[in-house]
């Protein structure tokens, strides 16, 4: 399964992470809903590479499995016009990055919860 447009961020990280182990993808759908491709995947019509931001609340009859090796990454940025000095944005990209370090913090005691760290 892959994202609804082939040249997504995602969908080339995870062909390039495939190519890694001499294997190519084959997609069968494709969506930007992650529920969906969840309950695909429930259906038993494939597997899923899903980012961690957007995985959500995961189904109680999916398995989700964290990928062995080295994290995959993005990056999500935030873009403004350069013109633009209002204090509202100025405050708005502070509080995305203060969402971001709390998301990182959680997953990280997560994942030393779970023994990954």
């Amino acid at each position: 399964m892959g994202a609804a447009d082939p040249r997504d961020p995602c969908d080339r990280l995870m062909s390039w992470a495939c190519a890694q182990h001499s294997f190519e993808p084959v997609h069968t759908l494709r969506t930007d809903d992650y529920a969906v491709v969840q309950g695909f995947v429930a259906a038993g019509a494939g597997v899923a590479l899903i980012p961690r931001l957007a995985l959500g609340p995961a189904r109680e009859d999916v398995a989700v499995r964290r990928l062995k090796g080295a994290p995959l990454a993005r990056e999500i940025s935030v873009a403004v016009l350069r013109t633009t000095a209002a204090r509202s944005i100025r405050e708005l990209v502070e509080a995305l990055t203060e969402q971001a370090r709390l998301i990182r913090r959680r997953w990280s005691d997560a994942d030393a919860d779970a023994g990954l760290a």
